[in-house]
């Protein structure tokens, strides 16, 4: 009699992961995009790959696309290389991007063997439940979340984000920021 409830569980385990995965794989790929009122980014302190502290603040000035990811998730892989693209196109233009990585358990090996397969060009960030919850409690990954240069989120970005819809948020966050940079120029002025 146990070898059978021991036999029906695995089989029901067998059956419950790829319905998961399933379910997973479909709110993943649901692309949901906010754009509201912009509300300042929450500092944070976050160990990088060398275990050097990197905080948020630092950035002020940028353009940061902060991209919160786990290396099993495949939707966040096929986001990767047009990061990596769109960081080397746009670093000239102060838009920064940060990777934080939300691996339980983490394992440094295992991080960076997966930044170097990928290329990945800019910092990655071993996430923890503080940061999480500071912004808003990541529910899904990917997650992306765009601060302007005065650290405003101004875009939050839950699953897939093709490299044409973050060049387009990127560029209106650069073309709006000059904007208002003249605006405020021509009032000093008076």
């Amino acid at each position: 009699m146990n070898h059978k409830i021991s036999v029906t569980s695995i089989r029901l385990k067998y059956i419950q992961f790829p319905i998961m995965l399933f379910f997973f794989l479909i709110f993943s790929f649901n692309i949901h995009s906010e754009t509201s009122t912009a509300v300042k980014a929450p500092d944070f302190s976050l160990f990088d790959t060398d275990q050097k502290v990197v905080r948020l603040s630092k950035f002020k000035g940028n353009v940061v696309v902060l991209n919160f990811f786990a290396t099993w998730c495949p939707p966040c892989r096929m986001e990767i290389p047009s990061f990596v693209k769109i960081a080397k196109k746009y670093k000239e233009k102060d838009v920064r991007f940060l990777g934080i990585i939300l691996e339980n358990p983490y394992s440094e090996k295992k991080v960076k063997s997966f930044i170097k397969e990928n290329k990945i060009n800019y910092p990655v960030l071993q996430g923890n439940k503080d940061v999480i919850i500071s912004y808003g409690g990541i529910r899904a990954i990917p997650t992306t979340f765009i601060v302007d240069q005065k650290g405003l989120i101004i875009e939050h970005h839950v699953g897939y984000l093709t490299e044409e819809k973050l060049k387009e948020i990127i560029d209106k966050t650069i073309e709006t920021n000059k904007v208002k940079d003249k605006k405020n120029n021509a009032k000093k002025e008076k």
